[in-house]
């Protein structure tokens, strides 16, 4: 059976541990060992970006095989989209197509994230007082293809706006 949250262990009640609590290192001890954990984390990341733009180099190659580029084609894909990257997204459509539920749901999830980050660059309603004219309500949709300005009046009693 574990511990229990917050229940020494034997090795610590004995003093074994003693060696590895940060707590009893000199200020000194203490800088190195942080130091030492930074570049660890760094060297990390550095390795982390480096397969990061490996995979995106890969991904961004031309697909090569005849079949795949015929697969590619039957589908639509103009030569100038031929890359791994395609070939990958519609290896998982066609997965997707043949009932694969995983496949399904990593579609959706692909989707919705799109969608998420479209509606994070629409921007908010702004309502504006006028004293001339009362409360005047303003909704515009910050997309490019989306042209649509609506300016209603509201009919609604001043006493909730500062004067």
């Amino acid at each position: 059976m574990g511990l229990k949250k917050g229940q020494a262990s034997e090795a610590f009640k004995q003093g074994k541990m003693d060696p590895y609590n940060i707590l009893n290192k000199t200020p000194e001890e203490r800088r190195e060992f942080a130091l030492k954990g930074c570049e660890a984390r760094k060297k990390k990341a550095a390795e982390r970006k480096a397969m990061k733009e490996q995979l995106q180099m890969l991904l961004e190659m031309d697909v090569t095989k005849p079949i795949e580029r015929k697969k590619l084609k039957e589908l639509g894909v103009s030569d100038n989209q031929m890359n791994n990257q395609m070939l990958l997204m519609t290896s998982l459509f066609r997965r997707g197509l043949m009932g694969d539920v995983q496949a399904i749901k990593q579609i959706n999830d692909m989707v919705e994230s799109l969608d998420n980050q479209h509606q994070a660059q629409v921007a908010p309603v702004i309502n504006i007082y006028s004293a001339t004219s009362g409360n005047i309500s303003i909704s515009q949709s910050a997309s490019e293809d989306d042209e649509w300005d609506e300016w209603t009046e509201c009919e609604d009693d001043d006493e909730d706006w500062p004067e």
